[in-house]
């Protein structure tokens, strides 16, 4: 289990923010969803576990299958459509998968094992192309988003905490800025990034800090920085965190995955100071700028990944105790 640092880490990264906003959470209503339906499987044949990466588009659902190196297509009712990639070191093959991104009729895999990206149509499962990674430093772990000529990532070996790799030419871009902590092993393995982004804007969000950061699509610059701390959830949990001691190789996550639409960010949150949760999700909207607009309460102990189709008022999100992948109703208001 991973344990968060002393006080004024926290302290001094909250101080040096760009433009932070201190708001309040009491107008931030807490709404509990209910399981409308849930799979542990897929057919008779497909089972998965540990899964750490879901996308929702249209009417089709996607996962990544660690069991069989895969990425499953489901509708919205857990009805199979079609199994994308087969496991192996040959050409077109996928070993070593975990995050996916999709834009467009696009699927784009990160092929760690085979050092390989590869780009499937989600229509077809067809593979479209197979390009060799010709970068040290793009990470496997946490969310990925992709704009059809980009992979946009966290990095590791690097003092850039994000990447923006050109998927067709294999150049690299590293950007941003690291965190300064207590020691140089806490500042190497504490600056993981979630990346999701829009036509214009990547967010970046810190898995430990409460910490999201707006970034130009086009220049690579930090535009804004939110501190959500505000959150009494947020705020609890950090105050708690920093009464514990932590070897120096360890820390807890706040953020364990996070999921964009075309008018919200979500944020599924991690909790340790009641016992080890991982079930409740902010919402913001991002139509302007952050705004906090609700918290989801999910009735499981511990999700690894989302997503969410709000046309169907909705999130998918697998809950590891279980092995299920749970559909949850969102109420309308």
């Amino acid at each position: 289990m991973k344990s968060l640092n002393a006080y004024y880490c926290i302290l001094f990264i909250c101080l040096s923010l760009h433009n932070c906003k201190y708001n309040t959470d009491e107008q931030v209503p807490t709404i509990d969803l209910t399981v409308e339906e849930k799979i542990d499987a897929v057919s008779d044949s497909i089972f998965f576990k540990s899964i750490e990466c879901i996308v929702c588009t249209n009417d089709m659902l996607f996962f990544s299958n660690s069991v069989f190196d895969n990425i499953v297509c489901t509708d919205h009712n857990f009805k199979l459509k079609r199994i994308i990639g087969t496991r192996g070191n040959g050409p077109n093959s996928l070993l070593g998968i975990n995050q996916f991104a999709i834009h467009d009729s696009i699927l784009c895999v990160l092929n760690d094992g085979n050092q390989r990206i590869n780009l499937y149509d989600v229509n077809s499962g067809n593979i479209i192309t197979e390009t060799t990674i010709h970068s040290a430093h793009l990470s496997n772990r946490n969310r990925k988003s992709f704009d059809g000529i980009f992979w946009y990532s966290d990095t590791f070996g690097s003092d850039k905490p994000v990447s923006a790799y050109n998927i067709k030419h294999g150049t690299e871009e590293l950007f941003g800025t690291g965190f300064e902590f207590s020691s140089a092993k806490q500042t190497a393995i504490r600056n993981k990034r979630l990346t999701v982004s829009n036509d214009s804007v990547i967010y970046v969000i810190s898995d430990n800090l409460p910490v999201i950061e707006t970034y130009s699509k086009e220049t690579k610059q930090l535009t804004d920085s939110y501190d959500y701390s505000f959150f009494n959830i947020v705020k609890n949990e950090i105050k708690y965190r920093n009464t514990k001691d932590s070897a120096d190789n360890e820390y807890f996550y706040l953020c364990y995955d996070t999921y964009i639409t075309d008018s919200n960010l979500y944020i599924l949150l991690v909790e340790v100071k009641d016992g080890y949760r991982v079930n409740k999700i902010i919402k913001f909207d991002i139509t302007d700028r952050l705004k906090p607009v609700a918290i989801f309460h999910l009735p499981g102990k511990i999700y690894h990944t989302f997503c969410v189709s709000e046309n169907d008022n909705c999130i998918f999100a697998f809950e590891y105790k279980s092995n299920c992948i749970e559909k949850l109703i969102i109420p309308k208001n």
